[in-house]
């Protein structure tokens, strides 16, 4: 029997339920370019989920609960698993692969519930992504096998997939079927799109872990248009929506301050590769965010002076701290972003009736 017939007869592990043809896997020399670029913004945004689940692991639940339709609350156990599985490729090499997010929630309620839920972040709808997911999921399968009096078990991860592109495709479920020997079985993977949702959804269902990507609901045509007109108001008036959010959770103790200040970090470097074709908006953004952070690290400060304050009775010791902080932040966005000294103040929202006083200080300090 010569290799091709023996490739043909070669039974498959699993096959996956898509309407996409095999060709389009494969791309000409003119689409590379554009296909690496696509492979690069995907890791960038692979590490900013995988970096936000853990940082606000205690939200993963509220992803979980809005995905698999669970019932886990805040207080649930979260155990992350190693992220990268090993996985054969076309020319028969073990190849390593990261999983954007592979966690282990467990929850005494009525009874103990102890579950492995594994997330795909994903730039553009497409049904192929199920091919990666059964890669994933039986390589998890096999590599945590456990044995039982009659032979052995494989367990296969709860999957999800997550779009960030407005345009992805109408998908709402992927099936994933297995083929084994006296029978076949069948499986589910849940999908959701960014564009599905409201900012105020993110907010109230604590679906945190989304927020870096809700800048994603603007078309290549909008950022175009901001481009051309060199106005960004539109993608500010949502960022300033955002920073309030974020404001709200940090007032009721939600989240801290330093975590605040890290999602619109990532917010920022999801928004660098966004637009990365669109200098003005690149430029717009950066001013946006570079100011925002500099406010943030004000009220950093401001939380800690209080701390040591209350901890020591020095109010007049922070209240130099924070003056000096403050003059130190005008002057870096002045050099910075090279605006004047009545912009900086303008820009970090310092009252109008004490702005005279900062100005002495800045003056003084040269």
């Amino acid at each position: 029997m010569n290799r091709r017939k023996q490739k043909a007869g070669k039974r498959k592990l699993y096959s996956v339920e898509t309407t996409q043809k095999t060709a389009e896997n494969k791309t000409s020399e003119n689409d590379h370019q554009s296909v690496q670029t696509d492979i690069e913004n995907k890791k960038v945004y692979d590490a900013v989920f995988w970096t936000m689940a853990n940082m606000l692991r205690q939200y993963l639940p509220m992803l979980v609960n809005e995905v698999f339709g669970e019932r886990f609350t805040k207080n649930a156990s979260v155990v992350f698993h190693q992220n990268k599985q090993a996985v054969i490729s076309d020319d028969k090499n073990v190849a390593r692969r990261d999983m954007d997010a592979l966690v282990n929630l467990s929850e005494m309620r009525e009874e103990y519930i102890e579950r492995n839920y594994h997330f795909e972040c994903e730039v553009k709808g497409r049904r192929s992504i199920a091919i990666r997911i059964a890669e994933y999921a039986t390589g998890y399968a096999f590599s945590n096998v456990s044995m039982i009096e009659d032979g052995a078990e494989l367990q296969i991860p709860y999957s999800a997939v997550i779009f960030l592109r407005y345009d992805s495709a109408k998908i709402d479920r992927l099936k994933i079927r297995i083929n084994y020997p006296g029978g076949i079985a069948e499986y589910i993977v849940p999908v959701i799109s960014i564009k599905n949702y409201t900012l105020e959804d993110l907010f109230e269902k604590k679906l945190l872990l989304l927020i870096p990507f809700y800048v994603f609901i603007f078309t290549d045509s909008e950022f175009q248009n901001m481009e051309d007109s060199c106005d960004i108001s539109n993608l500010n008036t949502l960022l300033d929506r955002i920073f309030e959010g974020l404001d709200k959770l940090v007032n009721t103790g939600e989240i801290e301050s330093w975590q605040k200040k890290n999602i619109i970090r990532y917010i920022e470097v999801v928004l660098e590769k966004l637009v990365i074709n669109y200098k003005n908006v690149g430029k717009g953004v950066k001013e946006k965010m570079g100011i925002t952070l500099i406010k943030t690290d004000i009220d950093i400060a401001m939380e800690e002076g209080e701390k040591r304050g209350e901890k020591r009775g020095e109010k007049r010791g922070e209240k130099k701290g924070t003056r000096n902080t403050l003059v130190a932040s005008i002057k870096n966005v002045m050099e910075s972003f090279h605006v004047t000294l009545q912009e900086a103040m303008d820009g970090l929202k310092i009252p109008r009736e004490e702005q005279s006083k900062y100005a002495d200080l800045v003056n003084k300090s040269h």
